[in-house]
């Protein structure tokens, strides 16, 4: 078979770009797929390693991981990694240092326990189905602060603040079609 000089620059630049990791923290049953937009994490407990667990952004200017559509609710692998292990973990594999992180943002929420807390936070604050939120854990907010702290995405980021040797300070949710969930830290 020949290809046209297109396809084989495509396909050098494909490997280039694209290089895959096996094993995260030495668990074999994790693989990470890497491209130039995001770190794609898959595993033999979630559709046969076929899709993507996790797909996870690093912004090492503004100090944030994005982890877009988790799916680690529903990885059924034997020994499986919660979601801040494999965030930490890529996070120092790009040489970036715990103490560094100053946010983790959940993009395009697909948890149903996290999307749950959420309805209950805009109702606490008596807001609309589909409205933004920001919180600080003022008195007022404080159910809602609860409510997102207590969900698995609030112990995710409670995990990795503590990893930071930090706090978390804000909460924001964005709603555009499927949530986003931004927490911020502080000391």
């Amino acid at each position: 078979m020949k290809l046209s000089s297109v396809s084989r620059l495509f396909l050098a630049l494909s490997w280039n770009i694209s290089h895959v990791f096996c094993a995260i923290l030495g668990n074999a049953a994790y693989t990470i797929r890497d491209s130039a937009l995001a770190k794609s994490v898959f595993t033999t407990g979630y559709k046969d390693g076929k899709e993507a667990v996790v797909r996870v952004m690093i912004d090492p200017f503004d100090y944030k991981i994005t982890a877009k559509s988790a799916w680690n609710a529903l990885d059924k692998t034997e020994n499986r990694l919660h979601l801040n292990q494999i965030l930490s973990a890529l996070w120092e594999d790009d040489g970036l240092r715990p103490g560094e992180m100053e946010a983790v943002e959940y993009s395009w929420i697909v948890n149903e326990i996290t999307k749950t807390a959420i309805r209950a936070c805009r109702q606490s604050l008596g807001l609309a189905s589909d409205a933004s939120f920001k919180i600080t854990n003022k008195p007022d907010e404080r159910n809602a602060w609860n409510a997102l702290l207590a969900c698995p995405f609030g112990k995710v980021s409670q995990r990795l603040a503590d990893a930071a040797g930090k706090r978390i300070v804000a909460m924001q949710v964005t709603d555009s079609g499927l949530d986003d969930l931004l927490v911020q830290f502080g000391r």
